[in-house]
């Protein structure tokens, strides 16, 4: 008895310790869309340019800590990384094509690709009960981008088209990252996938210009984009991958269009109608009660994993 009790405070702080870094990353991700919108840059290019300045700051941190990128590191980092420079591919050039609001409330589907998934390759026990809270929140979502105003030449198919790329791209990364990272740092993991993302898209965004396709002006932005997604946020989700499943790494992604929506309004000025907030109301609602759930339901079952 004593034993259980143990093995279930011990999963609960950990559960605990991955909630914060889930929460930040959420919260900084949702910043990218506008971020990347305002940095007025082709979607290849940005993220090639991003990725490569990703490797250059992360070797930085590595070399203050006395270590350096491996050859096994840049194998290992080979297939996630690829995938990861396709997905903000797609996700940048979405984003280039039609509203903040329209490509985040795509992304919020990725619940749908990536919780069976985790639960077929990597036999996750998904509190599934806790998901009925995921369907209203991916309902507020709807509701956030469907009533959207619209302009002129956006919700165009190629910008919906690179949006549901870079679901299954995002997906594939994350299954993927789960699997390799655990076998090198989490630093050089973080350096060789930007090398390996930045190498992937380069030849499209030589094609584009490359570094003469960025305005004066998307400098500041991009080196922004860097730190915080480059850097912060997707450091804070491999993290978050050691304490939680990936289905609720996932499904608590679905914030991100609320919260990428407000952030559009502030930044560019994109209108936001009272319906929305409603939309956004039901988001946060939904999710406060999907959190409440796991954490009620995972603790049994992790004390009792194998």
């Amino acid at each position: 008895m004593s034993r259980t009790m143990t093995a279930v405070r011990s999963n609960a702080s950990r559960l605990d310790a991955g909630w914060p870094a889930l929460i930040t990353s959420v919260c900084v991700l949702s910043l990218g869309s506008t971020v990347a919108k305002k940095a007025g840059t082709p979607g290849i290019t940005l993220a090639c340019v991003r990725s490569l300045m990703a490797c250059v700051a992360w070797q930085i941190i590595l070399a203050f800590r006395g270590k350096h990128i491996t050859w096994n590191g840049l194998k290992t980092a080979a297939l996630p990384g690829a995938m990861f420079g396709m997905n903000i591919a797609c996700f940048f050039t979405a984003v280039q094509h039609t509203r903040v609001a329209n490509v985040e409330f795509l992304g919020a589907l990725g619940p749908l690709v990536i919780v069976p998934a985790s639960a077929l390759f990597y036999r996750e026990r998904i509190p599934w009960r806790a998901l009925v809270w995921g369907a209203p929140a991916i309902g507020g979502v709807a509701l956030v981008a469907l009533m959207s105003e619209k302009n002129q030449g956006e919700s165009n198919v190629f910008g919906v088209a690179m949006a549901i790329g870079s679901i299954f791209t995002w997906a594939t990364y994350l299954l993927l990252s789960k699997k390799f990272r655990p076998r090198i740092d989490i630093g050089e993991f973080m350096a060789c996938t930007s090398l390996s993302a930045g190498i992937v898209v380069l030849p499209w965004s030589i094609s584009q210009g490359f570094v003469t396709a960025i305005p004066a002006h998307g400098w500041p932005w991009l080196l922004l984009l860097t730190l915080s997604n480059g850097v912060i946020a997707h450091t804070l989700i491999l993290v978050a991958q050691k304490h939680l499943a990936l289905g609720t790494i996932s499904t608590m992604q679905v914030s991100q269009p609320a919260l990428a929506a407000g952030a559009a309004w502030l930044l560019l000025g994109e209108s936001v109608r009272p319906v929305q907030f409603v939309g956004m109301g039901v988001v946060i609602a939904s999710l406060v009660l999907y959190s409440l759930t796991v954490q009620r339901a995972a603790f049994p079952w992790q004390a009792n994993r194998r």
